[in-house]
């Protein structure tokens, strides 16, 4: 099976802009990464 443009690794700028903010407020890391499905390292 072919995986989509978003799944081959790419970290989207409007992934970003969810994610970054939640982990400065203080949202946990690992609780983050797994809701979106990028690494805790690539965070």
């Amino acid at each position: 099976m072919a995986k989509s443009k978003a799944e081959r690794g790419r970290f989207s700028s409007r992934k970003k802009m969810d994610v970054v903010p939640r982990v400065l407020r203080g949202d946990d890391l690992d609780l983050v990464s797994r809701e979106t499905g990028i690494t805790a390292a690539k965070v």
